[in-house]
């Protein structure tokens, strides 16, 4: 199932569940329970200073963890660092 999601940074991630959640509650660690609403692929749409990108973004569980992968085109930069904030899964990795 591919999701669209509107982004509007590509360095910290935020895929956000309802529209009232924010970043005021404590972050968590993502576990396969909590971040189960998110697990699949999900097509991104960023805005920068080259202009408008795609993104593709796969989330799963690997070995009791949540662990992801972000492509543009071929290959993927591995998402290791995901974490929720209230109802707000966090994703942080880096793009050379």
């Amino acid at each position: 199932m591919i999701r669209t999601l509107v982004l509007l940074s590509v360095v910290i991630v935020g895929l956000i569940s309802t529209a009232s959640s924010g970043f005021s509650q404590t972050q968590a660690p993502a576990t396969p329970e909590n971040a189960a609403p998110f697990i699949g692929d999900w097509t991104l749409s960023a805005q920068g200073d080259q202009g408008p990108a795609q993104f593709g973004l796969t989330l799963k569980v690997d070995e009791g963890k949540v662990v992801g992968s972000v492509s543009m085109g071929q290959g993927g930069q591995p998402v290791t660092d995901i974490s929720l904030n209230g109802k707000t899964l966090v994703l942080k990795y880096y793009i050379d």
